[in-house]
């Protein structure tokens, strides 16, 4: 049987490198089609004027490039949010939302601290130097999970990381939903968004699956066998049955 195409954006902040546990999971179900954003891969510049409309004109352009005939959009977290500011038509069969970011006024948190340190650090363009400062690599290795810091570093560039956050921090466009079914995987206990309030922005939509999980935001392992035993598989056969059917 074949395997419905599906494409992902990544989270923040990760790349295809970082979540690769996660996308060979997910390939036992579908065939997977990563799209990188520009500076979260060492091979792909940062977009000099980071906003959501620009990355969103990244993804669209690299999903005509892929020339798929049919496909899921997926995203994870602003992954997600870049994927749903992108305009689709019939070829897209279905949206996927994990764990998903809409707005700054869904984050479980928005301190005034890294609103702070991301203004100053965009104000003085020290972006690489506070990136690699011992301070904020100790910061960053405790919000990550193990073993992926380095990689990280190796990949996401500095001033991306920044500019996204305060992109991330300050964005306040309310998501509108295509005329697609939607399938939310959700934690309501997330500690990086509000899970409840997510839940009840997707419910406003007609054709909505929601999937319950106790994955974290940022879980504490990212590997194939860590989303076997915590995503069931009835809960992949759930997802693209409601696709198939609504599509």
């Amino acid at each position: 049987m074949t395997k419905p195409n599906l494409v992902i954006i990544h989270s923040f902040p990760a790349n295809s490198k970082v979540l690769s546990g996660l996308y060979a999971f997910l390939s036992d179900h579908f065939t997977v089609y990563p799209i990188d954003l520009p500076g979260f891969d060492a091979h792909l510049a940062p977009i000099k004027d980071i906003t959501m409309a620009n990355y969103t004109e990244y993804v669209q352009a690299e999903l005509e490039k892929l020339g798929l005939s049919s496909y899921i959009l997926a995203g994870i977290s602003f992954g997600f949010c870049v994927a749903n500011n992108c305009v689709v038509d019939e070829r897209c069969k279905g949206i996927l939302a994990l764990a998903p970011y809409l707005n700054s006024s869904y984050l479980a948190a928005n301190p005034a601290w890294m609103r702070m340190l991301v203004a100053f650090t965009s104000r003085l363009g020290v972006h690489r130097r506070l990136y690699h400062s011992s301070f904020f690599q100790r910061y960053l290795d405790t919000q990550v999970p193990s073993g992926l810091l380095n990689l990280m570093n190796e990949t996401i560039h500095p001033y991306t990381f920044f500019e996204t956050t305060k992109m991330l921090l300050h964005y306040k466009k309310e998501p509108v939903f295509h005329d697609k079914p939607y399938v939310l995987v959700i934690n309501e206990q997330d500690t990086t968004i509000q899970g409840s309030k997510t839940r009840k922005r997707f419910e406003e939509h007609d054709k909505v699956c929601i999937i319950h999980t106790t994955l974290d935001h940022h879980p504490e392992e990212i590997s194939r066998a860590y989303f076997q035993k915590h995503f069931p598989e009835n809960d992949l056969k759930q997802v693209l049955r409601f696709i198939e059917h609504h599509s």
